[in-house]
């Protein structure tokens, strides 16, 4: 849907505007929020689609492969405006020090983070909706999963290595994401996670045209979209509903949509493999 010159103006924008964020402080921001609570130094996002999520910048975090760096929805819209960028890099500057904080420091953002998801009426995040993991995401999900088992966290990757690192629980759910370009080594490393984690890690799959088959161990397949503009051919039976063209009856509209489907953060829905 995009060019890849597009996108490479997309790409360079965000490294500009990456360089202006100043490296974070060694100490924790604590400042007034809902209910009186305190928030600690990440950033999180919501949208109707999936609600909160933590993202970070894809300069410094991503691993992209020859067709996510032209497709990937946070080159445009609303998590590519200036402010988004800048907040989503200062969140990567705050990862580089949870890398090596003290675990207190850990405790302190996964508590913070807990409490602004239940407040707001989730029992599930998502983690880099934009971005990728990092080492000191991988200690934050291992500390709020062991400290958290209620919520779900639903972790979206490209990188087999760093989310092995993260601690085994029951609501920790690994979605290995790939799409025809995805380099067969990395496959490799992926089945073999997956193997390793199931039921709690699985395969996806960005689907670029009616001809773009999935391969079968795909458990749920995005076909390539942006914003409201959405591809209009016959979808795969494992099909994100929210990404298939509004024309079509199985689709179904952005809001709320994961909180209602669950694929991604329910082994039950998951096994099911239908679209809600």
């Amino acid at each position: 849907m995009r060019s890849a010159e597009t996108a490479k103006r997309a790409w360079e924008k965000f490294k500009a505007l990456s360089k202006e964020v100043s490296v974070a402080s060694s100490s924790p921001v604590v400042s007034p929020t809902l209910n009186g609570s305190v928030r600690g130094r990440l950033f999180v996002s919501h949208n109707e689609k999936t609600g909160l999520s933590v993202n970070v910048g894809m300069v410094g975090s991503c691993r992209p492969t020859r067709e996510c760096s032209r497709y990937c929805y946070g080159l445009w819209g609303p998590a590519s405006f200036p402010l988004a960028v800048r907040r989503y890099a200062e969140n990567l500057n705050c990862f580089a020090l949870l890398a090596r904080a003290p675990i207190a420091e850990l405790e302190f953002e996964a508590d913070v983070l807990a409490a602004r998801t239940v407040f707001l009426g989730q029992d599930f995040i998502r983690w880099n909706g934009v971005g990728d993991l990092v080492p000191g995401a991988v200690r934050l999900i291992s500390v709020f999963a062991s400290r958290h088992p209620g919520i779900q966290v639903w972790v979206s990757t490209r990188k087999p290595e760093l989310a092995a690192r993260i601690e085994q629980h029951e609501s920790v759910h690994l979605m290995l994401s790939s799409d025809r370009s995805t380099k067969p080594v990395d496959l490799v490393a992926m089945r073999a996670l997956i193997k390793a984690r199931s039921p709690y890690a699985f395969l996806a799959y960005t689907q670029l045209g009616p001809d773009d088959v999935p391969p079968p161990d795909v458990s749920i397949v995005f076909l390539e979209h942006c914003g409201s503009k959405r591809a209009g051919w016959e979808p795969d039976p494992r099909a994100c509903a929210a990404t298939i063209s509004m024309e079509l009856a199985s689709s179904r509209a952005h809001a709320n949509a994961c909180a209602d489907c669950r694929r991604c953060f329910d082994v039950k829905a998951r096994r099911a493999g239908r679209r809600r």
